[in-house]
């Protein structure tokens, strides 16, 4: 399966969750753009070591994950 997190995408998450949880080799992932637990790949915004994301030409740099990875529902506090 996959999910985006563009609201043009067919992929878009919220067509299938809504509030998913991504893990890539069983540890969970923040910030993910786009995730397919098939390709076995996430794709996440990167971040400096001041923990800022990085920018570049108009546009969010991202790197691309590989592994394992877990798309899930979260569950909701009660």
């Amino acid at each position: 399966m996959r999910i985006s997190a563009d609201t043009q995408s067919d992929f878009f998450w919220q067509e299938q969750f809504s509030q998913p949880e991504i893990y890539l080799n069983d540890v969970p992932v923040e910030h993910v753009l786009e995730a397919d637990d098939v390709a076995g790949y996430v794709r996440v915004i990167d971040y400096d070591d001041g923990g800022r994301p990085r920018y570049a030409g108009g546009a969010f740099i991202t790197k691309t994950l590989t592994g394992t990875v877990r798309i899930e529902e979260k569950e909701m506090k009660k």
